[in-house]
């Protein structure tokens, strides 16, 4: 066996089924990311089968020489170099777990460049549609057990996902030990996390009903009412994450979508009916999750939530004036020390790395839309996307969190890969 994945990475092309195996590291990738527990290796540090993934797939883009260098990649190349002289200029240039951000963006980069190199030929639709809609339901399948706590499914399996244990040991608490919202934490072992990928299927399922509009379109394997249901099944489990964040998302992406896809009034009318209905069925299942979720005062400085945020926002932005430029750095020790969670990555990168870093973390996210503007009624599952990151990172950080760093940039590859199908423009 470690013969063959030698030959695989070194020769991988004078082996018939190297393509399978590129295929299957993806996939393998995204399967780990949805339904393995990373491992934990000091307080501060949990690994995950992705981990040793990424390797091979680095010595495996070396060895077939694909040097894919577009905008994004020179982007993620000066971010890296930026990252290093922030962390050298600062004192905490001696620790090493500050110069884990660069490798954080080295993954983010090989994770992006592989997923391109896979499905640069693409041919691959009905193969993607069918296996993201096999995932949502092994992730329904799972968060369902985890809800009701069938057979003490939390005790025994959702707490493997939870890396601190906070979020399923007061599954169903306050603060005070007593009764709390149920706010599903799945596998993403957090329940904004959590809101974050579902809003992820959201925006595919979105796409496939975009596309079922269409006369002609290589994504519609399945019947109307199918995808109308995996839609609205999306919706429902958004909800039960109980993210204000990500149902403000979810609002902004459906009131796209639904003038992207030209949605009737009866259709509208239908699926609004069933987001109420998937309300009142939260509140059937936990008499707090309304209360939680429209405990909302019109002043967001009077939530209880909102204002601690505000607070430390404030401190932050204090902190950049006195040094605008390069930041604080990653500066490992004062987040850990301070326990600092910043919920709001715009922030947290100013504070990092100064406006450079608020500059590249747009710039990340904004450039292959801006590229590909003109085509990407093609495949909108990629605005989606992007619009999700933007909008959640008000409030979260989404691409701070280890597994939406792996599942991300797939996705950006993904997107790459078949906006570049059938044309000669290229990301140069």
């Amino acid at each position: 066996m470690n013969n063959i994945i030698r030959q695989y990475i070194i020769r991988g092309s004078n082996l018939p089924n190297a393509a399978i195996f590129d295929l299957f590291l993806v996939v393998l990738t995204f399967l780990s990311v949805l339904f393995l527990p990373s491992i934990k290796i000091s307080s501060q540090l949990y690994l995950g089968l992705d981990e040793f993934i990424v390797v091979i797939m680095g010595i495996r883009l070396l060895s077939k020489k694909f040097f894919w260098i577009d905008q994004l990649a020179i982007i993620l190349i000066l971010m890296s170099f930026f990252i290093l002289a922030s962390i050298i200029v600062n004192p905490n240039f001696s620790d090493y777990r500050e110069y884990l951000e660069i490798h954080k963006v080295i993954k983010f980069a090989i994770f992006y460049v592989f997923t391109i190199f896979v499905f640069r030929d693409f041919k691959h639709e009905k193969g993607i549609v069918y296996f993201l809609t096999f995932s949502f339901i092994l992730l329904f399948i799972f968060n369902a057990l985890h809800l009701f706590n069938v057979f003490y499914f939390n005790e025994y399996v959702t707490i493997l996902f939870d890396t601190d244990g906070r979020d399923v040991i007061n599954f169903g608490k306050n603060s005070a030990g007593g009764p709390g919202p149920k706010r599903i934490v799945g596998t993403m072992g957090n329940p904004n996390i959590n809101a974050i990928l579902f809003l992820f299927y959201v925006s595919f399922f979105t796409f496939l009903l975009i596309e079922g509009k269409k006369d002609q379109s290589s994504w519609n394997f399945f019947s109307n009412t199918l995808r109308k249901v995996l839609f609205l099944l999306s919706i429902l489990m958004v909800i039960l994450c109980q993210s204000r964040t990500g149902i403000v998302a979810l609002t902004v992406v459906y009131l796209l979508g639904v003038y992207l896809r030209g949605a009737k009034w009866l259709e509208v009318v239908t699926e609004i009916s069933f987001t109420v209905l998937f309300f009142l069925l939260s509140s059937f299942i936990d008499t707090i999750a309304l209360q939680y979720l429209f405990n909302t005062k019109p002043k967001l400085q009077d939530n209880n939530s909102f204002s601690v945020r505000i607070e430390i926002w404030a401190k932050l932005f204090k902190m950049w004036v006195q040094k605008p430029f390069f930041g604080y750095g990653p500066n490992k020790e004062y987040v850990y020390s301070n326990e600092l969670h910043p919920e709001n990555e715009y922030i947290f990168y100013l504070w990092r790395y100064g406006i450079q870093g608020v500059i590249f973390y747009l710039s990340m996210l904004l450039v292959p839309l801006v590229y590909f503007y003109k085509r990407l009624k093609e495949f909108y599952f990629l605005p989606f996307i992007v619009f999700v990151i933007l909008l959640v990172a008000l409030m979260n950080n989404p691409l701070s969190n280890a597994k939406i760093n792996v599942l991300f940039p797939m996705i950006l590859g993904l997107s790459i890969a078949y906006l570049c199908k059938n044309t000669n423009k290229e990301l140069t």
